[in-house]
C-alpha cells in the first residue's frame, strides 16, 4: 500500500534523501526570512509600495542567475549549489546585522532578498536534480523530494511563530542564516550523475543574455513553458497583493509577525499534506499537464466566489488555494516539464526561464498593479483581471500537453532505432537499375530483382530474353513467373526450352506453353519424354486444352504417380496452378494429401488459382504445418466469404482441435478488413485461451498496419486491455507464490517446475509486447512503434520517455496497473500496482497448482499437469482425466503421461 505514495528504489535512496534534506534546509530558512521581511516591511510601509519591490526583484534576480551560470563553467552542479547556499547564508547574516538600523531603503532590500535567494538557489537545486533522474524517476521521486520543501517551510514557520513571541522580527534573519549554513552540506551528499553527457549541468561560459533569449525563442517548447510560468506568476502576484492588502488593512501592525507566522505555518501544513498524499498520486494517474490544471481551476473558483459574494474570506481562501498548491503540486509539475529536455539545454535555459517566467511575471503584474491602482481600481476590479489571467493559464496548460508529448516522441525518434522505410513506388532510376540487374551473372541479384519487379506489379518490364539466361534456378524462376503472367513473345523461346537438358525446366516450359494455348502437337511429343515430370505436365496440358478426355488423362496421370516420386507430384501441381480448371479439382485434393510438404504447398497454391469451397476440407489440415500454412491461407482467402464463415465457426467451436483453432485468427486476418475485424473482435472474451487471444491481437494489429485509418471499437479493446492486464498480474502472483513455496519446501524443485518457472518468466518478458500490440490498436501506430523501441532500449532516457508516453495516453483506470507491468520490478513488488479488485491467490502449493490447471493457457496446463504427475499428487487424478479429454492432442498426451506417473510406484510422493 505504501508504494502508492512513496516508491523509492534502493539505488535512488541516496540522491532522494540528499535532495529532501537540502530542500528542507533551504525552505526552512526561506520561511524564517519571509516572515521577518513581511512583518518589518508592512509595519512601516504601505502595501501599495509592493509593486515597485516586485520590479526590483525581477531585475536583480535576472542578474543573479547570470552570475550563477558563470559559476557553472567553473564548478560542478553539487559544488555550485553548495557555494550558492553558503553565500545566501552570508548575505542573510549581513542583513540581520544591518536591520537594526531600521533604514527605509534597507526594508526594500530586505523584502527582495528572500525572493532573490529562493529563485537563485531553488532553480540551481532543481536543475541539478534534473540531471540525476529520468522523467519516469522524477514522476515517482519529485513528490517525495518536494515534501522536503513543504516540511522545511512548516518547520521554518513554526520556528518563526515560536520566536515571534520572544524576539524582534529581525532576529528571524539570524536563524535563517544559521539554517542556510547547515544546508551547505546537503548538496555534497548527492551521488554525481552517472551520465557524462549531463556533466552535472555544465555549460559553455561566455553566453550573454541575448544568446539565452535567442535560444529560448528557437525552442518552441521552452518558449511555451516560459509563457506558462509568466502567466502563473502574474496570477500569483495578484493573489498575493490582494491577500496582503486585506491583511494590512484589517490586522494591527504589532500582530503582523504572529499572524504571518501562524498563517504560513497552517498553509505549509496543508501544502505538506498535498505534497505527500496528492501530488505523486495525481501526477501518476492524471499525467503531468492534467495535474497542473488543478491550481488555476481553484484560483478561478476563488475569484469567482469573491466577485459573486465579495468579502475578505474569498480572498483569504484564494490565497490558501495558491499557497497550498503552488509550492507543492504546481512546483512539481513545472519541474517535470523541464525533465524531458536534454541536460545541457535544461541547464542553460532553466535559470533564465525561471527568472523571466516567475520574476518577469511578477514584474509585469507589478506594472499592471501600478497602472490599475493609479486609476483607483479596487479589489473587485483586480479580481476580474486575476480571474482572466487564471483562465489564460488554464488554456495554455491544456495546449501544452500536445507539445510535451511531441518532445518525448522526438526524443524517442532520435534515440530509438530508425524505422525502415517502405518503398511504395519504384522511381524510374530504381526500375532502370532493376532491369539492368537482370542481365547480371550474379544469380542472387537476378532472383532478387525478379521478386521485386513481380511484387511491385512490373512484370511487363522483364524481357523475354531472360529465358536465355545460363542459370537453371533463374530459368525455373522466370518460367514460373511467365506461367503466372503469360506473354506471347515468350512462345518461340519456350518451344526451344522443351529440349533443355534439365527435366524440371522442360516440364515448366510445357506448362507455360499450355497456358499460352500453344500447338498441342508439342504437348503430345512431350508424352514421349524420358522424364516422368515432363509427361505429367504434358498430360495436364492436354486435359486442360480439351485434346484429351479427362478420364483417360486422369488414369494416365495416376499411373505416373504410382511410383510416388514427390518431384512428379510437384511438377503436376505446378502445371495445374498455371492451368486453372474444374477438371483438376479431384487431382488437387489428392495432391493436398500427399505426404511431402512441398507438394502440399504447391497444391494449395494451385487451389488459390481456381478457388472452390470443396477444397476446404483439404486445406484446413495444411494450416497445422509451417511449410504449407501460407499457401493454404492464400487459397482460403481466394475462396472468399464461404471459407471465412467456416473459419469463424471453427474458431468459435471449442470442440474442434485446439491446434487447428490456434491458426484461425491469423487466417481470418488475411481477409478484407471490413469482413475480418468484426469476426475477430466478436471472439474476444475473458475465458478465451491465452494463445488464441494473443493470435487475435496480432491479427488485428496486422490488419491495422495495412489499414492505418481503421477504427476498432474502443469499448471492446479497453475491456480486452483490462482483461489482459489482470491476466498478466495473475502470472506475477503465481510466480511469486511458486518462489515462496520453494523457499519453504526445497523438495518441490523438479525439472518440470524449473520449466514452469521459466515459462512464467518468459511470459513476463513478453508483457511489453502484449501491451504495445493491444494499445497500438487503440492509438497511433507510430506512437506505439516508438514506445516499443524505447521499452526494449538499454537507454534509460528512452525507456523513461516510453513510460511517460504510455502514462499520458492511457485511460486513468489502466494507467497505474500498466506502468507497474512495464517498469522493472520484482514480481512481488509489481503486485502492488495491480488493478483495483485484484486479489492474490490463497492456499498452499496444491491450491496454486489447481489455479494454474484451470488457467486458459494450454502450455501452462501441460507443464502443470506433468509437474503434478512427477510430484505424485493423486488428489489431482480427476482433473488430469478431464484434461486428457480436452480437444488438444498435445494436452491429452501430457495428461495421459501424468496419469501414468501417478500410478508409478517408483514415484516418491511429496507430503504437504
Amino acid at each position: 500500500m505504501i508504494r502508492r505514495w512513496v516508491d523509492i528504489r534502493p539505488d535512488e535512496f541516496r540522491n532522494s534523501a540528499a535532495g529532501f534534506v537540502t530542500l528542507f534546509g533551504i525552505m526552512a530558512a526561506h520561511a524564517l526570512a519571509e516572515t521577518s521581511r513581511d512583518a518589518l516591511f508592512l509595519a512601516r510601509l504601505p502595501a501599495a509600495q509592493l509593486p515597485w519591490v516586485y520590479l526590483g526583484i525581477a531585475v536583480f534576480t535576472l542578474l543573479a542567475v547570470k552570475m550563477r551560470q558563470g559559476m557553472l563553467s567553473r564548478f560542478d552542479g553539487r559544488r555550485c549549489l553548495a557555494f550558492l547556499i553558503a553565500h545566501a547564508a552570508i548575505v542573510t547574516a549581513v542583513l540581520w546585522f544591518l536591520a537594526r538600523s531600521g533604514h527605509t531603503a534597507l526594508l526594500y532590500v530586505l523584502y527582495a532578498w528572500p525572493a532573490i535567494f529562493a529563485t537563485l538557489v531553488i532553480t540551481s537545486f532543481w536543475t541539478f536534480l534534473g540531471s540525476l533522474f529520468t522523467i519516469a524517476q522524477a514522476k515517482r521521486l519529485y513528490a517525495m523530494i518536494g515534501a522536503g520543501s513543504i516540511l522545511g517551510a512548516i518547520t521554518g514557520s513554526a520556528l518563526a511563530r515560536l520566536l515571534a513571541d520572544r524576539l524582534e522580527p529581525r532576529h528571524l534573519l539570524l536563524a535563517a542564516a544559521l539554517l542556510l549554513a547547515a544546508s551547505t552540506l546537503g548538496p555534497l551528499m548527492h551521488r554525481p550523475p552517472a551520465r557524462r553527457d549531463s556533466a552535472d549541468g555544465l555549460r559553455a561560459p561566455g553566453t550573454s543574455l541575448l544568446d539565452d533569449f535567442r535560444l529560448i525563442r528557437a525552442r518552441p517548447y521552452v518558449r511555451r513553458i516560459l509563457m506558462l510560468m509568466l502567466v502563473t506568476a502574474v496570477t500569483a502576484t495578484f493573489v498575493d497583493f490582494a491577500f496582503k492588502s486585506v491583511i494590512a488593512e484589517t490586522v494591527p501592525a504589532a500582530w503582523l509577525a504572529r499572524i504571518f507566522a501562524t498563517y504560513y505555518l497552517a498553509l505549509n501544513l496543508v501544502s505538506l499534506l498535498v505534497q505527500l498524499f496528492l501530488v505523486g498520486w495525481l501526477v501518476r494517474i492524471a499525467g503531468v499537464t492534467q495535474a497542473a490544471l488543478l491550481l488555476p481551476a481553484m484560483i478561478l473558483v476563488g475569484f469567482g466566489w469573491h466577485l459573486a459574494a465579495g468579502g475578505v474570506l474569498a480572498i483569504v481562501a484564494t490565497r490558501c488555494f495558491d499557497g497550498g498548491l503552488r509550492h507543492s503540486l504546481n512546483r512539481t509539475t513545472t519541474e517535470l516539464l523541464f525533465v524531458p529536455l536534454p541536460d545541457d539545454l535544461r541547464a542553460r535555459v532553466k535559470g533564465i526561464a525561471d527568472v523571466l517566467g516567475q520574476r518577469g511575471g511578477q514584474a509585469l503584474a507589478a506594472v499592471l498593479l501600478i497602472l490599475l491602482l493609479s486609476r483607483g481600481w479596487g479589489l473587485r476590479e483586480l479580481a476580474v483581471v486575476a480571474g482572466l489571467s487564471a483562465l489564460v493559464w488554464t488554456v495554455m496548460t491544456v495546449r501544452l500537453r500536445r507539445h510535451y508529448l511531441n518532445l518525448i516522441r522526438h526524443t524517442l525518434d532520435r534515440e530509438g532505432n530508425p524505422r525502415s522505410p517502405l518503398v511504395r513506388e519504384l522511381d524510374l532510376a530504381t526500375l532502370e537499375t532493376l532491369v539492368a540487374t537482370l542481365s547480371s551473372r550474379d544469380e542472387s541479384r537476378v532472383l532478387a530483382a525478379l521478386d521485386i519487379l513481380e511484387s511491385s506489379g512490373r512484370t511487363a518490364l522483364i524481357p523475354a530474353l531472360i529465358l536465355y539466361h545460363p542459370s537453371d534456378p533463374i530459368l525455373e524462376r522466370s518460367l514460373a513467373l511467365f506461367t503466372r503472367h503469360p506473354r506471347d513473345e515468350t512462345l518461340p523461346i519456350l518451344e526451344g526450352l522443351v529440349r533443355h537438358h534439365e527435366a524440371s525446366i522442360r516440364a515448366a516450359a510445357i506448362g507455360a506453353l499450355a497456358s499460352l494455348g500453344a500447338d498441342t502437337a508439342i504437348l503430345r511429343r512431350a508424352l514421349e519424354d524420358a522424364s516422368t515430370c515432363v509427361r505429367a505436365s504434358a498430360l495436364a496440358g492436354l486435359i486442360w486444352s480439351g485434346e484429351m478426355d479427362l478420364g483417360e488423362g486422369a488414369m494416365a496421370i495416376d499411373e505416373l504417380l504410382a511410383d510416388d516420386e514427390p518431384q512428379v507430384s510437384l511438377c503436376l501441381a505446378t502445371t495445374i496452378a498455371a492451368l486453372p480448371s474444374p477438371a483438376f479439382r479431384q487431382m488437387l485434393t489428392g495432391l493436398a494429401c500427399h505426404p511431402d510438404r512441398t507438394v502440399q504447398a504447391a497444391a494449395a497454391a494451385a487451389m488459390a488459382r481456381q478457388p472452390d469451397l470443396d477444397f476446404l476440407p483439404a486445406l484446413l489440415p495444411l494450416l497445422l504445418h509451417h511449410d504449407t500454412r501460407d499457401a493454404a491461407r492464400a487459397a482460403l482467402v481466394a475462396i472468399g466469404p464461404p471459407a471465412l464463415q467456416e473459419l469463424d465457426g471453427i474458431l468459435a467451436d471449442r470442440d474442434r482441435p485446439y491446434e487447428l483453432r490456434l491458426h484461425m485468427p491469423r487466417t481470418i486476418g488475411r481477409f478484407p478488413a471490413e469482413q475480418a475485424v468484426p469476426l475477430l473482435v466478436g471472439h474476444i472474451s475473458e475465458d478465451l485461451d491465452t494463445g488464441i487471444l494473443f493470435k487475435i491481437i496480432r491479427a488485428l494489429g496486422r490488419i491495422r498496419s495495412r489499414n492505418p485509418g481503421l477504427v476498432i471499437g474502443d469499448e471492446v479493446l479497453l475491456r480486452l486491455v483490462a482483461g489482459v492486464v489482470d491476466h498478466l498480474y495473475r502470472y506475477f502472483d503465481w510466480r511469486a507464490r511458486m518462489d515462496e513455496a520453494l523457499v519453504r519446501d526445497p523438495s518441490l524443485k523438479t525439472p518440470t517446475r524449473e520449466l514452469l518457472t521459466t515459462y512464467l518468466e518468459d511470459g513476463e518478458k513478453n508483457v511489453r509486447e502484449w501491451l504495445t500490440r493491444i494499445l497500438g490498436l487503440l492509438y497511433s501506430a507510430d506512437d506505439f512503434h516508438m514506445i516499443h523501441r524505447g521499452l526494449v532500449s538499454d537507454d534509460r532516457d528512452a525507456f523513461a520517455g516510453s513510460l511517460e508516453l504510455v502514462s499520458e495516453i492511457l485511460p486513468l483506470n489502466l494507467r497505474r496497473p500498466i506502468l507497474g507491468l512495464i517498469d522493472d520490478l520484482p514480481p512481488r513488488e509489481r503486485l502492488d500496482f495491480a488493478p483495483a479488485g485484484f486479489r492474490t491467490g490463497a492456499g498452499g502449493y496444491q491450491g496454486l497448482l489447481a489455479e494454474m490447471l484451470e488457467a486458459r493457457d494450454l502450455h501452462m496446463n501441460c507443464l502443470v499437469a506433468y509437474h503434478v504427475g512427477e510430484l505424485g499428487l493423486t488428489g489431482f487424478r480427476e482433473r488430469l482425466e478431464l484434461l486428457s479429454e480436452r480437444n488438444s492432442r498435445t494436452l491429452g498426451e501430457v495428461a495421459a503421461r501424468a496419469l501414468e506417473l501417478l500410478d508409478d510406484p517408483r514415484i516418491e510422493r511429496v507430503r504437504f
